[in-house]
């Protein structure tokens, strides 16, 4: 039972603290796309098993910060929010995974990223460090974007923010597994700048 700037004193610990915790088990992918020349959208993904979270009669909620920095330890880019579980029991929740979908714009360089996750009924936490490599496309031969995997199409929320993998109202769920099933079509997206 805490407060609400409780769990934000302790979401603010863990992405400071030099060795996070383990609790919730989670993985963070991202990629880029170029929206001008120095400037591009890396798409964020965050995906949690099911499993981690309590099966609860009542919505759980997750909360999840997030720090990018750059080469010098320089803070560039925050993460914040908060996502509402729907009540599952715990053969339901154990077959599902949760994800988040975050964005933010960067310049090209070298980037470190720390997801922190906090589970608000038993108060368990996790974190995910990676690096993000943004790169400089002006001299490369082929201006590529990164490719994403996507075996899941939805509906798209209506955002103000650039993002690549929404199209006329539809949102492109990126696989972090890399699994497909034989019976589930396989979509790839990627960007060709200057063909």
């Amino acid at each position: 039972h805490t407060g609400k700037s409780d769990r934000e004193t302790q979401l603010q610990d863990q992405l400071m603290a030099r060795i996070a915790a383990t609790d919730v088990p989670m993985f963070v992918t991202t990629g880029w796309f170029r929206l001008a020349a120095d400037r591009y959208y890396v798409p964020i993904t965050v995906a949690m098993p099911g499993s981690a979270l309590p099966p609860s009669t009542d919505r759980t909620t997750v909360d999840v910060a997030g720090l990018i920095r750059d080469e010098r330890g320089l803070p560039v880019g925050r993460i914040r929010d908060t996502l509402t579980v729907p009540a599952a029991s715990a053969d339901s929740l154990t077959a599902r995974q949760v994800l988040y979908q975050a964005g933010t714009t960067l310049p090209p360089g070298r980037f470190s990223l720390k997801i922190v996750v906090r589970e608000n009924t038993s108060g368990q936490m996790g974190a995910f460090e990676a690096s993000v490599i943004v790169p400089e496309l002006k001299t490369a031969p082929v201006k590529i974007s990164s490719i994403v995997l996507s075996t899941q199409l939805r509906q798209a929320v209506a955002s103000k923010a650039p993002n690549p993998l929404t199209r006329e109202g539809v949102e492109l769920v990126p696989n972090l597994t890399h699994i497909v099933r034989r019976d589930q079509k396989l979509y790839f997206y990627y960007e060709v700048y200057e063909p």
